[in-house]
């Protein structure tokens, strides 16, 4: 970030959306969706951005990786956007189900009485998780999730929580995917493509919106895997464009 002033960041948020505002219009900017993710520790220490979730507000400062702090910015960040565009939805955390299935609950209830509520609450999956491959916590679960209906299962639970909670209406994955990993040799095979249609399906009657992880494998092209078509990556399309049985599968799903 140029500045981790909370200032500076809020009036960065009012110059884009006015920006977005002047490009496309009020009618097509209300349809967006802004999430605005809580960072989880795990995953910066594995990134070593440690100080992304550390932000100045006046004389104090916010660790985004505490409730509170996060609450704190996402209320204000909220509240910015929908002065502008009070018809765009704001919603977050990007809560990781695999990570963070065991501590979830308490955020959602505490969320749930803060007077700025998100619009949406938004998770993100993967059943095997190589960031665990980090933990140093002898109880910390497999790396690979035994449990055939992991996704259908954890989000069927999460959705009884927030409706208990009575926090927000829609529940969105922004994520999904077996593995968050560019370099598993199973992103690029055929088990890939039954393994989304059997996870969307399962999903239908859950979540507002499902979205996978990712489009295209260009993102994770470097020199290591330049000279390779096949290696690993998590896109519906390999890094020249040609479509993998994943991509099929939507290709399917849609169709049918």
């Amino acid at each position: 970030l140029p500045s981790h002033d909370m200032a500076e960041i809020l009036k960065r948020y009012r110059n884009l959306i006015q920006h977005f505002l002047d490009r496309y219009g009020y009618d097509e900017v209300a349809k967006w969706k802004i999430e605005l993710w809580k960072p989880n520790t795990h995953v910066l220490e594995t990134i070593a951005q440690e100080e992304l979730a550390l932000l100045k507000l006046n004389d104090n400062q916010l660790d985004l990786t505490k409730t509170e702090d996060y609450l704190t910015f996402f209320s204000l960040i909220k509240q910015e956007i929908q002065g502008i565009i009070p018809d765009l939805e704001v919603g977050g955390s990007g809560i990781t189900l695999n990570l963070e299935k065991d501590s979830y609950k308490d955020f959602i209830q505490t969320w749930s009485v803060q007077k700025v509520k998100p619009d949406f609450i938004t998770f993100t999956a993967y059943s095997l998780d190589i960031l665990k491959q980090n933990f140093d916590n002898a109880d910390s679960q497999a790396l690979i999730s035994s449990d055939s209906n992991f996704l259908k299962a954890s989000l069927r639970e999460a959705k009884q929580i927030i409706e208990q909670a009575q926090l927000c209406s829609k529940l969105i994955v922004s994520e999904f995917n077996l593995t968050n990993s560019s370099r598993d040799i199973i992103n690029d095979s055929a088990f890939k493509g039954p393994y989304i249609i059997k996870n969307l399906l399962a999903l239908l009657d859950i979540c507002d919106l499902v979205g996978y992880w990712q489009f295209s494998d260009i993102s994770f092209t470097s020199f290591d895997v330049n000279e390779k078509e096949s290696f690993g990556g998590s896109g519906l399309i390999s890094k020249s464009g040609i479509a993998k049985p994943s991509f099929y599968a939507f290709d399917f799903v849609i169709l049918k």
